[in-house]
């Protein structure tokens, strides 16, 4: 009589549904990774800025015009950086009268990077997303409403939003 099972158009249709789900699920994925690896991001650097500050109330500001890397005077435990394309890389540097610090993902596009300066005579920390992508941009964009100024680099050229 009639066989059982699954006709070649009944299993293309079913392979054709998925593939259209998977399609749509498939962005909304990355951004939250991304939003979830900005956080990560935000997180650090308000570690470091307080890091930071400590270690300067401690010690001042280093008497040297090139910079001293404080990452290991700082007393703040960040988790090493992982290898590929996944996790932070961040970075911690004090000057005459400047402290910067840096986080972003640590990717070769570099989409985005947190960072943020303050000089001795200011009271609070100067904040900068800079971006280098349209991803980068949404990302910096979500930072806007916690203070965090936009710039956008285009071969090492920053303009302010």
């Amino acid at each position: 009589m009639f066989k059982k099972g699954f006709t070649l158009i009944e299993l293309l249709m079913v392979v054709l549904i998925i593939g259209i789900l998977i399609a749509a699920a498939l962005p909304q994925y990355k951004k939250a990774v991304e939003r979830a690896r900005a956080t990560e991001a935000v997180s650090y650097a308000t570690v470091l800025m307080s890091a930071v500050d400590q270690y300067v109330l401690a010690g001042g500001y280093p008497g040297t015009v090139e910079g001293v890397s404080v990452l290991e005077g700082l007393d703040v435990q960040l988790p090493p950086a992982k290898d590929g394309d996944k996790g932070i890389t961040y970075s911690a540097w004090c000057f005459t009268s400047l402290c910067e610090i840096g986080v972003g993902p640590r990717d070769h596009m570099r989409n985005y990077w947190l960072e943020a300066n303050r000089w001795n005579t200011s009271k609070h920390w100067n904040t900068y997303c800079t971006y280098r992508s349209r991803r980068g941009k949404s990302v910096c964009e979500g930072l806007k409403d916690l203070g965090w100024a936009i710039r956008g680099d285009s071969g090492g050229y920053y303009w302010d939003y």
